[in-house]
């Protein structure tokens, strides 16, 4: 007898539906549908109702139900081979009813799925969660005017495109980052269409598109061609005169299915207010209770599925092993289909198969129907929210559909799925740019800490040219150059230190300077000495990985990123080798260190050795116990917490189980330092934010660095420039790809009331979740916690802060932890290290008070979950601000939309960052003088005590009589500007000049005459630099040419410029030469200078920037 095989199309599971909706009036009722065989009985509807022309609309009790239905959906349409952008999801607002407006993300995905059911030619699938589909909307006559397309050679007024963009939402900005902005340069213009997953750049003749060009937000370089733009709405209005509904969109009446209908019951008035008639509803419920599912005598078709676990696959502690033997079995029957959520994680899956050997082929774009039982593993991409066995449709003769799908996460039985992390589009730009605001404290390397004025542009000698102005004590004022403002850096000091202004002309600052320099080549001496220490002693190296660790790695539950990756590869290769590892893995909390440190752990174990795992708090002791001890459930690991929350006798057994060696991985505070806990054969240590340990701890950790292998984690961001100051003493593993969705968290700023304070907690406790609230005043702490208690008493509320007993606090936090309390009222305590993720909901009181980094990083605590995060940022009801706290809130809003804000908060965190890893008493060093200033000197001292001096830096002085900068009507942002300043005199070689008037081109237009003067003046500064000429002088018939003492220009390209140049060359002294008989105007001059310098370079035996 021939094994089953799958039907072409999987219409015979819904023939029996089909036949149901045009026999009868009333709601057919499907039961049985457990997991996501909804979503594949609603693909198997929609392909057999496409070719009619009919839609499916699916309305769901949820947006997350929405979410799962939408990916399973699209995923079985991809299974069988259809089009999987003909499933839409609809989302709703998501905001609160007195809150503001949704997202932009949100309106530009509602309006491109209005925008596509308006031009449907065929039977689309349309899910929406009740919210959403409840709705009014813009009628549609009213939508279809207000879209709109445009094409290369179209003709439009600049000034009639803007006001349409002002018309439908869209904002202006100076740098287009996000959807919904758009930007005006002269004849080109940037706009992030909600129509599109990417911005366009439409370069403009006149009034006619000459161009249209996509562009990357990140870097603002254009990557390509766009054959047409589309205009959609870039904000919603909540009431017009005429409202129309969902419905009203599609083109004919769709089948409307309610999706567990039970849990859409508490909105059946407004639902069945509608006037739509529902013609089917589906439940996961068994067939057995379907009793109050449907209307009178309407039909009720029973479907059967089964999941996974059913078949022995996905059971919790079951190894990869026996999970084989039960997918052997179904794999006899019909083809299994194994959904893994990455590209990665199905070439990983292939390998292991095939190490277990066993076949196993991605599916790639094929159809799963052809495939038969026996066929290899069929490894495909995809989100879906659980596995399938067996589905069988209704009708007593129907067969199961021999088909076995099983999701990743139930092969290695780890819960629930995660979607895959969305990138920060802008976080590479926002790098890029140092933005100083006027006002802000920089630092001259010469002069000291002054306070930058703005730029302002003078005319010298009748030729003009920008200057940074900074203000020094007692009003002096340094008019810097733009060849010096290498010389100036953003100061940055650690949050509360404000500095005094250097006094120009004193010897103070010299002082400083040499005092900070001491101190750290102090700190370089003794970070260089345990490095040799480490070197020297050496260690066996540890085995390879094996196939266990295959299956470990694969049983992650989430996608690795790039840089985990990368990061989990140093860490191999560290304890591969035969010298003990010292490396620091830097990573927000919940960007995915610890995964680090259990692959680290599990290596260790695997040589049988054991590996201690040291945090600063109880409560983190027990959250990382619960993870090590989730996470090593299937394997031969055991895992320990040394902890104040145990009981004598458990911690007497702990210990000696450490002191045996039956416990492999020990977890704790600094209770794993004392003398009477003896490891049997330590071989890992894995420090958890060492900077919370005292004086004393420290002294220990820097033992055991010269002893056994150590990692450690931190959360806090170390800066860059930090890192390449340590290179070779310290080895840094940085993580900075958010974690899955972490860039989602909704933010607003809204003014504090019961209304949305009620509504934001409510919403959270109803989806099960947890609530922050940040009031940062002990002082009256009891008394909001008693006001919020009389607002939500359906809420459990508990207070945490800083100046509680330390048992107490831990057993606070411990209920917070373990769900027994909704609410945390509390300081900013939470700041650091906290990971609830079952904590979606941070409320922060008078957040007008707070500064930009402590907001980033309480705003961090929530949205670790593939829920929906929301921050409130809660300001004063007094429309009375003062003026700081106004500005501070505007800086909240841009920080909210990853504005500059953002940008500012991100380096004063890394600056807490640096100041940790470099001990307290450096960071008073830090403010001294300044972040950037410290780390160039940190580099140049860990260099020097190398014996690797780095080259001093050389400046060469030019006075070339000539009007060189960027204009305001080019570039008429000032912070702008001055990033471009920045980086022009930051370019080290000719590339990197073309690279930025190609930039400068692609987003700004074709650049006037003193932006190409400026760049003319740059390349000559390049050449310069690197010949060591001190000086170049235009003067009215010559050119004066003075070079450096230390660096003589080479003899054979002086005697090459003088059989050249003949009687116009004379030297005025050893080190110094004119050309004569040169005309100064620039179009002359500037090919004169350029030739001197490129015939002595081609002399020259240094090596020199080349174009």
């Amino acid at each position: 007898m021939s094994a089953p095989t799958i039907p072409a199309d999987w219409s015979a599971l819904v023939s029996p539906l089909l036949v149901a909706m045009e026999e009868r009036p009333q709601a057919t009722a499907l039961v049985g549908l457990f997991g996501s065989a909804k979503g594949l009985v609603i693909s198997a509807l929609a392909r057999r109702l496409a070719d009619r022309k009919t839609s499916v609309l699916v309305v769901t009790p949820t947006d997350e139900d929405a979410d799962r239905l939408h990916a399973d959906v699209t995923f079985f349409h991809r299974l069988q081979g259809a089009a999987p952008d003909d499933i839409l999801l609809f989302p709703d607002w998501g905001v609160l009813p007195d809150a503001s407006t949704p997202p932009v993300e949100v309106v530009g995905q509602r309006m491109r799925v209005l925008d596509r059911l308006f031009g449907a030619d065929r039977g689309l699938v349309l899910i929406a969660p009740v919210a959403a589909f409840l709705q009014r909307l813009l009628p549609r006559s009213l939508f279809a005017e207000a879209c709109f397309s445009l094409k290369q050679a179209d003709t439009i007024e600049r000034a009639h495109l803007v006001t349409r963009l002002l018309q439908l939402g869209y904002r202006q900005v100076s740098v287009v980052e996000n959807p919904g902005e758009y930007a005006v340069r002269g004849g080109i213009v940037d706009l992030y269409s909600t129509a599109h997953e990417e911005p366009r750049r439409l370069d403009f003749l006149g009034n006619t598109i000459e161009t249209i060009r996509l562009f990357d937000p990140a870097t603002q370089k254009s990557s390509g061609r766009a054959p047409f733009l589309r205009v959609l709405p870039a904000r919603e209005p909540s009431v017009s005169p005429v409202m129309e509904t969902l419905l009203d969109y599609l083109a004919a009446p769709p089948v409307l299915i309610a999706d567990e209908p039970a849990a859409l019951r508490k909105h059946t008035e407004e639902f069945q207010g509608t006037g739509a008639r529902c013609l089917v509803t589906i439940a996961a419920i068994p067939p057995g209770e379907a009793g109050g599912m449907s209307e009178e005598g309407a039909p009720v078709l029973h479907f059967e599925a089964h999941r996974p676990q059913a078949a022995g696959i996905g059971v919790k502690g079951r190894s990869f092993t026996e999970t084989l033997t039960h997918l052997e079995t179904l794999r006899a029957q019909g083809p299994v289909v194994i959904v893994a959520r990455s590209r990665g994680q199905v070439d990983r899956l292939q390998a292991l198969f095939l190490e277990h050997d066993l076949p196993a082929e991605p599916l790639g774009d094929k159809p799963v129907t052809p495939l038969g039982a026996h066929a290899p593993y069929a490894l495909v991409q995809g989100e879906l929210s659980g596995g399938l066995l067996g589905l069988r449709g209704p009708g007593d003769g129907a067969a199961p559909l021999p088909l076995s799908i099983v999701a990743e996460d139930e092969l290695f039985a780890k819960g629930g799925r995660h979607k895959a992390p969305s990138l920060s589009k802008s976080a590479a730009f926002l790098k890029s740019l140092e933005e100083v605001k006027v006002g802000d404290y920089v630092v001259h390397v010469q002069h000291g800490i002054g306070r930058y004025l703005g730029l302002r542009r003078l005319a010298v000698q009748g030729f003009e040219s920008d200057y940074l102005i900074v203000e020094y004590a007692g009003g002096d004022a340094v008019y810097v150059p733009l060849d010096r403002l290498n010389q100036i850096q953003r100061y940055s000091p650690s949050e509360g230190h404000t500095p005094k202004l250097s006094h120009l002309g004193g010897a103070a600052w010299s002082r400083t300077k040499a005092r900070v320099r001491e101190s750290i080549e102090e700190m370089a001496k003794d970070l260089i000495a345990v490095h040799a220490t480490r070197q020297a002693r050496g260690r066996p190296a540890f085995s390879a990985d094996s196939l266990l660790s295959h299956e470990f790695d694969a049983a992650f539950e989430y996608e690795e990123t790039a840089d985990q990756l990368r990061a989990i590869e140093d860490v191999r290769r560290d304890l591969e080798s035969d010298q003990p590892m010292d490396r620091l893995i830097c990573g927000d909390v919940g960007y995915g260190k610890t995964e680090v440190a259990m692959r680290a752990a599990f290596k260790a174990v695997q040589d049988n050795k054991q590996a201690a795992v040291l945090v600063p708090t109880t409560l983190l002791a027990q959250q990382h116990f619960e993870t090590f001890t989730e996470r090593f459930a299937p394997f031969p690991v055991t895992v320990g917490v040394v902890s104040r929350l145990q009981a004598p006798k458990d911690l007497k057994a702990t210990l000696r189980g450490v002191a045996e060696g039956s416990i492999d991985i020990a977890i704790g505070t600094h209770r794993l330092l004392q003398p009477d806990l003896r490891f049997r054969n330590l071989g890992l240590v894995v420090i958890d934010e060492e900077q919370w340990f005292g004086v004393r701890h420290k002294e220990r950790l820097k033992q055991l660095r010269t002893q056994v292998d150590v990692l450690t984690l931190t959360a806090t961001p170390i800066p860059r420039t930090l890192q390449m100051a340590l290179s070779g003493l310290r080895d840094l593993s940085t993580i900075e790809t958010p974690p899955p969705d972490r860039l989602a968290i909704r933010t607003q700023v809204v003014r504090f009331g019961t209304g949305i304070i009620r509504e934001a907690i409510l919403r959270e406790l109803g989806r099960g979740g947890q609530v922050f609230f940040v009031h940062n005043r002990v002082q009256d702490i009891e008394r909001m916690g008693a006001w919020l208690k009389d607002l939500v008493p359906e809420a459990r509320i508990v207070v945490a802060h800083g100046q509680m007993d330390p048992r107490p606090l831990e057993a606070t936090m411990l209920k917070f932890h373990r769900r027994e309390v909704d609410v945390l009222l509390c300081t900013t305590i939470i700041e650091s290290g906290l990971d609830i993720p079952n904590a979606n909901t941070i409320l922060v009181n008078r957040a007008d008070t707070f500064g930009l980094a402590q907001l980033y990083q309480l705003r961090g605590r929530v949205g670790r979950s593939a829920h929906q995060a929301y921050a409130y940022f809660l300001v004063a009801e007094e429309d009375t601000l003062t003026g700081d706290a106004q500005k501070r809130l505007q800086a909240i809003r841009e920080f909210t939309e990853l504005g500059s804000g953002f940008r500012i908060a991100a380096a004063d965190l890394e600056i807490r960052g640096g100041g940790n890893l470099l001990g307290k008493e450096q960071s008073g060093y830090i403010d001294a003088v300044g972040f950037e200033l410290y780390m160039g000197m940190l580099e140049q001292a860990v260099h020097e005590l190398k014996g690797e001096p780095m080259p001093e830096e050389f400046e060469p002085n030019l006075q070339l009589q000539v009007s060189a900068y960027i204009p305001d009507d080019y570039v008429g942002d000032v912070a702008h500007r001055l990033a471009l300043y920045k980086r022009l005199t930051a370019s080290a070689q000719m590339g990197d000049l073309a690279q930025l008037h190609g930039e400068l081109v692609d987003r700004y237009g074709a650049p006037p005459e003193p932006v190409e003067r400026l760049f003319e003046v740059m390349e000559l500064r390049l050449l310069a630099k690197a010949l060591r000429v001190a000086a170049v002088r235009v003067r009215p018939t010559a050119v004066a040419f003075s070079f450096d003492e230390k660096a003589l220009p080479p003899q054979a390209g002086l005697q090459a410029l003088m059989d050249e140049n003949r009687a116009r060359l004379r030297f005025t002294t050893p080190h110094s030469f004119e050309l004569l008989g040169v005309d100064s105007a620039w179009k002359a001059v500037f090919p004169e200078i350029k030739r001197v310098l490129h015939v002595l370079a081609s002399y020259d035996k240094k090596p020199i920037a080349s174009a």
